[in-house]
């Protein structure tokens, strides 16, 4: 839509419009164009031999006001109505609709117009006063900024970041993203026998170097470093780290606490000796839940920092599955609300062979809320990767990867605040040559963010969605503004309040590095 100033007022005065400039703006209700402004005028100067201050009143004062009487319409307030009332229900000369522009408050939107200031929208197209749109160049209405945010695509609160990692010339892999309440965030990664930190503003830069998480565990590569950003002035993390220490006879896991400067806390999650798989973990004041697999089960257990150094308030995990002899978990994931209720969710297979599978969810607070596990997926086949998020109203979102010979998609599913399956599942891509990292937010508009990886496009996609395949901006395939990435490998989503921190793996000169930006909306 074309901004347009609309026509020009020969003669500027607070006290209203001149007789030449009610011309015009009659001229313009029967369709006249909207002209250029009057460049002398802009810039605050009169063309009138009387007037000094540059703002149209045509009285012979230099106070700028034009009137000449005190209450009677020509007053010295510079209200500028000719008879000194914007709310008489009559179009004066000054206004450009009734009661409205001009001098008088800017009109809403279908009201005559002259000049873009005489509109709410500050838009006058035709002499009409137009309602904000994400395509009229100005900030208006309810968004963040011009033509972003609001009900607009998202806007770039930081610039993109080419390389959050601290690594030279090693690989940076499966990154992950959490925001801090001050909207700075952190990232995790792994390396070269290495699980990293590292620490940024609101703005994606550093507040230092990438940090070692914990020197005393080797961490075994390829597995993802699941955490937590916690609260305090030194912005602690909390991480579920897989590796070996001192005392490890195969991989465990464990939970470890550090700020930038500082590890705080090492627990072992695991009994040793099983067989662990990688999990997740959510923060909910000094209370700390996690889940994993160990041996084929998915667990869920509960730990709390402020009992001495730190103790597991559960003697024993829960299990997920309530048909533990016929069905084994694996991927398991997790996602917090604020009144500490927690949903897991994971893949759920055969125990005999493994196959076929479905994605099951599932409510944890004390104990499971759920009687047993809630299948979000419509068909038992081979999947991987499930993510979760839980919006503040009990809403929650899927995302999981279904993978078939030669190709792959990426799926999606809701369920409504009593945890109910809401409408169907629907697909976000179809023909990937293999299975994508994806993952998804809930946001404080009322949407859910997903974000997945589209290698053969060299893509980073990100989505809203308000509803089973309803997206928040249906005319927009997409609303990633990052360039093209070259072999993106995976991507973690993090939101506090109206931010949305993006993280992702990308290869730059045949090293893979970690890539992202902050969105606001």
């Amino acid at each position: 839509m074309t901004v347009s100033p609309g026509p020009s007022r020969e003669t500027k005065k607070t006290g209203g419009r001149s007789t030449s400039a009610t011309v015009v703006g009659l001229l313009g209700l029967l369709g006249t164009g909207c002209l250029g402004p009057n460049p002398l005028l802009d810039a605050g100067e009169d063309n009138s031999e009387t007037a000094t201050t540059g703002d149209g009143d045509a009285a012979d004062t230099e106070t700028g006001d034009g009137d000449t009487e005190p209450g009677d319409g020509d007053t010295e307030t510079g209200d500028g109505d000719a008879d000194g009332d914007c709310s008489n229900r009559v179009l004066d000369e000054g206004e450009a609709d009734v009661d409205c522009g001009g001098n008088c408050e800017p009109c809403t939107d279908g009201s005559s117009c002259v000049e873009a200031s005489d509109c709410e929208s500050e838009v006058c197209t035709h002499n009409i006063c137009q309602a904000p749109s994400c395509k009229d160049g100005v900030h208006n209405g309810t968004e963040r900024a011009s033509d972003c945010g609001g009900p607009c695509v998202m806007c770039e609160h930081s610039e993109f970041q080419p390389e959050l990692d601290d690594f030279e010339g090693s690989s940076a892999v499966r990154p992950q993203v959490a925001m801090f309440a001050d909207m700075s965030f952190a990232v995790t990664y792994g390396g070269p026998m290495q699980a990293r930190a590292r620490w940024f503003d609101e703005f994606g830069d550093p507040s230092g170097p990438d940090v070692e998480i914990s020197d005393d565990v080797s961490f075994s590569p390829g597995e993802p470093i699941h955490f937590a950003a916690g609260a305090g002035d030194e912005r602690p993390i909390h991480a579920l780290v897989p590796g070996v220490d001192g005392a490890s006879v195969s991989t465990d896991l464990f939970l470890i606490q550090r700020e930038p400067d500082t590890e705080l806390v090492k627990h072992l999650v695991n009994p040793p000796g099983n067989i662990v798989d990688e999990g997740d973990l959510s923060l909910d004041g000094s209370r700390a839940t996690i889940t994993w697999t160990e041996d084929s089960q998915v667990l869920v257990r509960r730990f709390d920092y402020d009992v001495g150094d730190g103790a597991w308030i559960d003697i024993n995990p829960f299990s997920a599955e309530t048909d533990p002899d016929n069905y084994k978990g694996s991927y398991p994931v997790m996602s917090l609300t604020v009144d500490g209720v927690v949903v897991v969710a994971w893949v759920r297979c055969a125990a005999m062979n493994g196959y076929p599978c479905t994605v099951a969810v599932r409510r944890f607070d004390t104990d499971w809320i759920d009687p047993a596990p809630i299948i979000v997926t419509e068909t038992e086949e081979a999947y991987i990767y499930p993510q979760v998020a839980l919006a503040e109203d009990g809403r929650a979102a899927v995302v999981w990867s279904r993978l078939d010979i030669g190709s792959a998609q990426v799926r999606a599913r809701l369920l409504d605040a009593d945890f109910a399956l809401d409408g169907d599942q629907w697909t976000l891509q179809v023909d990937l040559p293999f299975a994508s990292y994806a993952d998804v937010a809930a946001l404080s508009d009322g949407s859910f963010a997903f974000a997945w990886c589209d290698p053969p496009q060299s893509r980073i996609h990100l989505r809203r969605f308000v509803g089973p395949d309803m997206p928040k901006l249906p005319e927009l395939g997409d609303e990633s503004p990052w360039p093209n990435v070259s072999n993106p490998g995976a991507v973690s989503l993090s939101s506090v309040e109206n931010r949305l921190a993006v993280v992702w793996s990308a290869t730059v000169d045949m090293v893979t590095q970690v890539q992202g930006q902050v969105l606001s909306f």
